[in-house]
Formats: structure tokens, sequence, C-alpha cells
């Protein structure tokens, strides 16, 4: 039995020096679990052309391209097409156009086709200008008053 109690004491000694405060303390009963993120699903397919519709306007938005064949078989750009269809003042095509549901009827704009396809980032608003007023707790339109 001295025997078996030596050999523990040497396996003890041998073993490597541990790192400050890494003690044997048993786990916290109310740790919470590492939880580990799922993955993203995978990308959904992406069709060459996708049929669309812009204040009435139909047309078929060519991904690859990023541009429209109207009806007479034109191709000409997306921003263009946002003109033809009336919306050009909008200046922002991407959520002018629309992706035409199995009716005709406008569905989600393209820029939201193109984020759940994995072909364009979702948007994000720049937090600069919000980030600086709320800095010092005045709104933007006080300060350039009082600047006055």
């Amino acid at each position: 039995a001295g025997d078996a109690a030596g050999a523990a004491g040497a396996a003890d000694a041998d073993a490597a020096p541990k790192p400050d405060g890494a003690e044997d303390a048993p786990p916290e009963a109310d740790a919470e679990p590492e939880v580990t993120p799922e993955p993203a699903p995978p990308p959904k397919p992406v069709p060459p052309t996708v049929n669309i519709v812009c204040n009435g306007l139909a047309g078929v938005f060519n991904v690859k391209g990023v541009d429209v064949t109207i009806e007479d078989g034109t191709t000409i750009s997306a921003t263009e097409f946002e003109r033809l269809a009336g919306k050009g003042a909008a200046k922002k095509w991407k959520t002018s156009l629309r992706v035409a549901e199995p009716d005709g009827s406008p569905g989600e704009s393209i820029q939201e086709w193109l984020i759940d396809h994995a072909l364009e980032g979702p948007k994000t608003r720049p937090a600069t200008a919000d980030a600086a007023w709320a800095l010092d707790g005045a709104p933007r339109k006080s300060r350039e008053a009082a600047a006055r």
C-alpha cells in the first residue's frame, strides 16, 4: 500500500506545473454552457435571370450582367430601366426594381433578393453621424442652431 501512495506522489511530481489561477476547482454549477454558433445556411441557388417589375413595367433582370432585358429584347442598365418605369428620381434601382410574383405583381426588392441569394451583403446604416451627436446628447439640429 505504501508503494501505491509513493507512486501516486511521484506521478504528481512529474506532472507539468499549472499556470497561475489554473487550480483544480470544480466547475461552477450555475455557469452557462458554451454555445457554438450554428453554421450559416447555404446560399440559395442563383438563376441566370429573374422576372422583375418596376411601376408596372416588366423586364428580365440578368443576374450576371446586372442589366435588364425589356419586352422588345433590348438590354439596358438597371438605372435606365428604373428611369423608363418613371422612377428615375428615386435613383435607387435596387429598391425600385421588384421581383415579379407569379401573378406579375411586385414582390421583394431586387436588393432583398440579392441579399437572400448571397450576392450582396445586408445594408447597414453608418453609425458615425448618430454616434457623434449621441456623445454630447444634443440632436444635430439643436447643435447647428446653437452654432449660429
